[in-house]
């Protein structure tokens, strides 16, 4: 987990919460990946969607709304980690992809 000190760049104000360097394919096949979740950002969406008013607007019951305020910001961390780190650590694309700008198909980045 690493702390951003300032926003810019082409996301912003909608920054991003998770990052896998490098991004070229080629670089991730020989040299492997770092995967990071940007835990000072991921805190603060975390706490700004406390409250809005969203869950008691569209969530079923208040079991779930207990479930949610119990285990929600675990969970988004969790799949941000999951995401950077399998989605698109895994270092290689698929050797049946016929160029290296070939879409992926999302689960044959998984191998």
């Amino acid at each position: 987990m690493i702390t951003a000190a300032i926003l810019a760049g082409d996301l912003y104000p909608a920054t991003a919460i998770g990052i896998n360097l490098p991004n070229a394919n080629w670089i991730r096949a020989h040299h492997g990946s770092k995967s990071v979740t940007i835990g000072n950002i991921t805190d603060a969406y975390n706490k700004a969607a406390h409250g809005n008013g969203f869950n008691e607007e569209f969530v079923y019951s208040d079991a779930e709304i207990q479930l949610i305020d119990a285990y929600s910001d675990l969970t988004d961390e969790l799949h941000t980690d999951l995401h950077e780190c399998l989605g698109h650590g895994s270092g290689k694309l698929h050797p049946d992809l016929p160029s290296k700008r070939h879409v992926l198909i999302y689960s044959d980045c998984i191998m």
